[in-house]
């Protein structure tokens, strides 16, 4: 388990005038993204259109979602308050119907692969927690039981690509709405076939499904099935 950089995450939701491949297509090629010394890395995930596999969420509506990592957040206060970036989200916006969602906080990188990702497939959850419990034995939870009952899986590191996980710290950022939940998780799979076995699998149905109630509130926490678009890194200082 390594400690990664701090994360926004925008969910986006497109204009209403505009359809899937479109929006995907202007939103990527229409905006170029400005060059950023703070920044890590860029991430940009659209909506794949599957059904989420996990029991015990539904499906939230979001087209698009953004992943920008920085060393921290005082460097990310940094970023997104440069000219150029809030250039780039005021015209981003006129592809969108509503300012977008986010949720920020440091991120653990749990696991990763490296493989193929011509066919990986990306799972973001979007948790609240149990009524009653804190975001400590919330985090807690999530990021060393959860986490370690999803590796011990049969067959789970190898289809598994990367999981990851971040709990929310309900920053404000101006010109977004704060979303209410308590962290994002990312589980990216080498192919469907791979998340299809998985989420079929004794080990899910019988461990795993069983724990997330333990830790989450089934009724407001949500997913996102989603396909990732671009990935760009960058080198640090």
């Amino acid at each position: 388990m390594t400690a990664t950089p701090y994360k926004i995450a925008l969910l986006l939701r497109r204009d209403p005038g505009l359809d899937r491949v479109t929006f995907v297509r202007q939103w990527l090629e229409s905006n170029p993204f400005p060059p950023l010394p703070q920044l890590l890395s860029r991430r940009f995930s659209a909506d794949s259109g599957q059904a989420v596999p996990i029991e015990n969420v539904a499906a939230l509506a979001y087209d698009g979602v953004e992943e920008l990592m920085f060393d921290s957040r005082a460097q990310a206060k940094v970023a997104m308050a440069t000219p150029a970036m809030q250039h780039w989200l005021e015209t981003g916006q006129k592809l969108l119907s509503c300012a977008p969602d986010v949720i920020s906080g440091a991120t653990v990188l749990i696991w990763s692969r490296d493989a193929d990702r011509s066919a990986a497939v990306k799972i973001f959850t979007l948790p609240i927690r149990r009524a009653g419990m804190t975001m400590a034995a919330f985090a807690g939870h999530w990021i060393d039981r959860h986490a370690g009952l999803a590796l011990a899986g049969p067959g789970t590191r190898e289809r598994l690509l990367c999981l990851e996980s971040m709990s929310a710290d309900r920053a404000e950022w101006r010109g977004f709405i704060t979303a209410n939940f308590d962290g994002v998780g990312v589980i990216m799979f080498d192919s469907p076939e791979s998340l299809s076995a998985e989420f079929s699998s004794e080990h899910y149905h019988t461990v795993m499904a069983p724990d997330e109630p333990r830790f989450t509130d089934p009724a407001q926490s949500r997913a996102l099935m989603m396909r990732e678009c671009l990935r760009t890194d960058f080198t640090s200082g």
